[in-house]
């Protein structure tokens, strides 16, 4: 150990004395020497020096306050204790991690005995931390042993907390009883909170609930924090609707109807499904908040007074049943039968004749079953008679005409149901032989409108039903003529692929018989 050199080696001397004795010179020195090699320890002249005893060692009281170093207090880490009473009192403190291969140290004084060294242990290791703590007289440059307890643990790691049932996040629910479970890190303290509600320890380790919350959005945490102070959060959003939807009536079903699918308006607070309930029904299943209208599906007649509606929204709630107001459906009045349209005969060939009939006219229509009534008397028409030779052609203009043309005796015959323009017959007849037919054998053209005519004409003679016979004969004779032709250019082609095939067979068994 040192003394320290403070004021003066040795007292002046008296203003009285006037000379130094050889005896008092010797002894000062002496008292030098044995200073300066620590042989008279603790020895002081007056005020000029001062040694002695150590420091005794520093007592450690707590690391970071619960000897645990959390993430928030690695960068500042309080080691609190005691040390001797002086004004010079130097605590020197070093923190080691486990690995031994980390050192953060820090000094600060001892103010009346205690002292309060802050470290920066973020460089640091997590695990088992060791302290090492001294005191320094700093006036007399003396150190105190050295102290390594208590040891710190150092845990920056958050604890592990989860959400595990309970609404989702952002999900909506219409009960107003809320269950939530979690699970966290054991030896955890764990807070749950709702609507950020003033902290609460949880009811259990597993799940928190409350009852009876109000409509709205709401919000849940659950808080760990390990032994070392570290926390961690898990929290979720969630909304309440447990409200049902309101309906109102608008506009009743009109009573009595003969409407079969009435229509129906009604209001409702909310948006949802439709649900229908008594003797009604409708295709309309969704109903948007404020006014709807829908139309009930085909009712018999009758009186309806079970009706009822009901509208459930997205969470669920449906409402009370709206009744809807008793109407009434009505039978429609049977439809007057139409009367039925009056039978239209239509004559066929006229005045009996069985031969051909001469040109190109067909009978269009047969006569009816029952006789016509007359016909009204109407102007007569006269028709040029054709002789034997001659060629009698007819072209009736109409729009709709139902009846018959008939040629027979040299006259045609026009029946006609209905038309709406009259018939024009032309006859064409050689110059030669102008004939006149009587009026009485004309044929009677009628009103628009009015009932078929049917003009009897006489049976034809011998020599008109030879040429009609023969001019027959001759059409088909040329059917038949056509056919031969056919026959002999087909056998002709297939005489002549014969031939082909024939000269080839030839040609090819030529050339065989050279090659053999």
């Amino acid at each position: 150990m040192a003394a320290i050199f403070r004021g003066k080696l040795m007292r002046p001397l008296s203003s009285g004395s006037s000379a130094f004795s050889l005896r008092g010179t010797i002894a000062a020195f002496t008292v030098l020497a044995l200073i300066s090699i620590d042989v008279i320890p603790g020895f002081a002249v007056g005020d000029v020096f001062d040694v002695g005893d150590p420091p005794s060692e520093p007592v450690i009281s707590s690391i970071a306050g619960d000897n645990y170093i959390n993430a928030s207090e690695a960068s500042a880490v309080h080691i609190v204790g005691t040390a001797d009473v002086g004004v010079s009192i130097i605590i020197d403190v070093s923190l080691s991690d486990s690995a031994g291969t980390r050192t953060a140290t820090s000094s600060a004084p001892a103010i009346g005995g205690v002292f309060d060294v802050i470290v920066d242990a973020s460089a640091l290791l997590d695990g088992i931390i060791t302290p090492l703590a001294i005191t320094i007289d700093d006036d007399a440059g003396l150190e105190s042993a050295a102290t390594i307890t208590p040891n710190a643990t150092k845990d920056t790691a958050a604890p592990s907390v989860s959400i595990t049932s309970g609404p989702a996040e952002g999900s909506a629910t219409s009960s107003p009883d809320i269950t939530f479970g979690f699970a966290a890190e054991d030896g955890a303290t764990l807070t749950c909170l709702f609507d950020g509600a003033a902290s609460a320890a949880c009811n259990s380790s597993t799940s928190h609930a409350s009852s009876s919350m109000a409509d709205g959005s709401h919000s849940f945490s659950v808080a760990a924090a390990d032994a070392a102070g570290n926390a961690a959060t898990s929290s979720r959003t969630f909304s309440i609707d447990a409200t049902k939807p309101v309906l109102a009536e608008v506009t009743a079903v009109p009573t009595p109807s003969e409407d079969t699918t009435p229509n129906y308006l009604f209001t409702t607070s909310e948006a949802g499904t439709i649900s229908y309930g008594g003797s009604c029904s409708s295709a309309t299943t969704t109903a948007s908040s404020g006014e709807n209208a829908l139309t009930f599906d085909a009712l018999a007649a009758g009186t309806f007074s079970d009706c009822t509606i009901r509208v459930a929204d997205a969470l669920g709630n449906e409402s009370l049943p709206l009744n809807i107001s008793s109407f009434t459906i009505t039978s429609p009045p049977e439809p007057e039968p139409e009367p039925e349209p009056a039978p239209v005969p239509v004559s066929g060939g006229g005045g009996g004749g069985n031969g051909p009939v001469v040109g190109s006219f067909s009978t269009i229509l047969s006569a009816p079953s029952t006789p016509p009534p007359p016909p009204a008397p109407a102007p007569a028409l006269s028709v040029p008679m054709a002789s034997e030779a001659a060629h009698i052609s007819a072209t009736v203009e109409s729009a709709v005409v139902v009846g018959a043309l008939a040629v027979a005796g040299g006259a045609v015959t026009v029946a006609e149901a209905s038309s709406t323009k009259k018939p024009i017959v032309r006859a064409s007849k050689p110059a030669s032989e102008p004939v006149s037919k009587p009026a009485s054998d004309a044929v009677a053209v009628p009103p628009t409108g009015s009932s078929p005519i049917v003009q009897s004409v006489p049976r034809l003679e011998n020599s008109r039903m030879t040429a009609a016979a023969a001019e027959a004969d001759l059409e088909s004779r040329g059917l038949l003529r056509l056919g031969w032709l056919a026959l002999i250019v087909f056998t002709i082609l297939l005489d002549v692929v014969v031939l082909r095939q024939w000269m080839r067979y030839k040609r090819y068994r030529a050339g065989y018989e050279y090659a053999t």
